[in-house]
């Protein structure tokens, strides 16, 4: 609404340069992720959200905080229990002395001297020991709440490998350790955050021992990611891409016929799993998998990999990518998209091939409706497979980060046949298929370490 001053945050996962607090939109690029305060209002226009018909975002702030979901969201899909204590949301929490104890220290004037006191953090704990006890916070609906107070109550206890507390602030990043918020027009503290390690389901169970049916309520959590071609790179076995495909495929049928869909979109969101991997065939991609062995990723014959079978940190990951020639920032769905395309064939068996393509260039995230712009520099021969007898080919540089390149125009085309959605509903299929298989490959490699 051409107010500079309110600032927000442009995402591009955690350890990219370009994740930023800004402050004019004239900073934003077509692909932006963009994190809005609640303040910021207008996602009455996204849907309706009960309890918020008729709010006025910038002159009810702390109503609007309402629709922030962000701490019991992180925890479903996560497991990490991350709680930021400041009036507007603690606010919205299940009435309680543990509540109203939390907003008086968020408010507290001395909250930046305090902070690093060790009196400061038993004081936290004891709280948190209150909320996750009381019988305001008992039953299904505040679960998240009782189980991630109760963990972070314990790991500020332990301190050794527990929870660590950031001042929660509205200012712009200093070169401490503030966590930034954008949730009111002041600078400097409004509160804090609790900030915990990741737990397992038995740990979650544990803090239910007196209720274990509510820990059904929590999901495993959810370590599945759209920010990069990293995700692969993660240790799960090794899983070949033969294998990874046929489970997604699998799992895409299961999907689409429990929602009743029509047989011919039934058929093309599994054809659309079959080819959304293809891109991995990519030499480059290979040798990231193998720890960046160029040499064994070229051997003939060889099985392509769809996840790696070497166990790296991240910097030995980042070498591992740089040795292999794979692009930063390489996307191996938009080489499965030039390769669908080579072969007219291939699309032909669609009923809709702009639908099948769209799925497997949306299945990370991407492409909704802009490709990332990738500076590919060591691409040099066409990709070659055979898939169910066609033979496939592409160039590694796709060229489908350009705006000619009918990326967008696809997407609009579908948001106009299917509606808003319908097309988001259909992309989910796909995407919860292929991270449903990938964390059962992630669970059977955990189990086999562990005999």
């Amino acid at each position: 609404n051409g107010n500079p001053s309110l600032p927000f945050l442009r995402w591009y996962g955690p350890n990219d340069q370009r994740t930023q607090l800004l402050r004019d939109a004239r900073q934003l690029t077509p692909g932006d992720t963009v994190v809005l305060p609640t303040a910021a209002g207008g996602f009455e226009h996204l849907g309706d959200l009960v309890g918020l018909e008729g709010v006025d975002a910038r002159k009810q702030p702390v109503e609007a905080a309402k629709a922030d979901c962000g701490d019991e969201a992180n925890f479903l899909s996560r497991f990490r229990p991350v709680l930021r204590i400041c009036e507007s949301l603690v606010s919205h929490w299940p009435h309680c002395a543990a509540q109203r104890h939390f907003i008086g220290l968020a408010k507290d004037s001395m909250l930046a001297g305090r902070i690093s006191e060790p009196d400061f953090t038993v004081e936290v704990a004891d709280t948190l020991s209150d909320l996750a006890s009381s019988e305001a916070v008992q039953g299904r609906r505040w679960a998240w709440l009782r189980v991630a107070a109760g963990s972070l109550a314990a790991q500020l206890r332990r301190r050794s490998r527990g929870a660590s507390l950031h001042l929660l602030s509205t200012g712009t990043a200093g070169d401490g350790d503030e966590a930034i918020a954008t949730d009111g027009p002041m600078a400097g503290p409004i509160g804090f955050v609790i900030c915990g390690r990741q737990l397992s389901r038995e740990e979650a169970r544990a803090l239910h021992g007196d209720e274990p049916d509510c820990a059904d309520e929590l999901p495993e959590p959810d370590l599945f990611t759209h920010d990069d071609d990293s995700s692969s790179a993660d240790f799960c076995g090794p899983v070949t891409l033969k294998m990874h495909t046929a489970g997604v495929c699998q799992f895409a049928a299961h999907f689409a016929a429990a929602c009743h869909l029509p047989q011919e979109f039934r058929r093309d969101i599994e054809l659309a799993a079959s080819l959304h991997d293809l891109g991995k065939c990519d030499p480059r991609f290979q040798a990231w998998l193998l720890g960046g062995n160029t040499r064994v990723a070229r051997l003939p014959g060889r099985e392509p990999l769809a996840k790696s079978e070497i166990s790296l940190d991240r910097e030995s990951n980042r070498l591992a990518r740089e040795r292999s020639g794979y692009p930063a920032g390489g996307r191996h769905e938009l080489l499965s998209v030039r390769l669908a395309e080579s072969v007219p064939g291939v699309l032909q068996q669609a009923h809709d091939p702009e639908l099948v393509l769209h799925l497997i260039a949306a299945h990370h995230g991407r492409c909704r409706p802009f490709a990332p712009i990738i500076a590919d520099r060591s691409a040099q021969a066409d990709v070659r497979l055979e898939w169910s007898g066609a033979h496939l080919h592409a160039h590694p540089a796709t060229g489908l980060g350009v705006c000619s390149s009918g990326v967008a125009e696809r997407f609009w085309r579908l948001v106009r046949r299917y509606g808003w959605w319908n097309i988001a509903w259909l992309e989910t299929l796909l995407i919860l298929a292929d991270r449903c298989e990938s964390e059962r490959e992630q669970r059977l490699a955990e189990r086999g370490n562990a005999r």
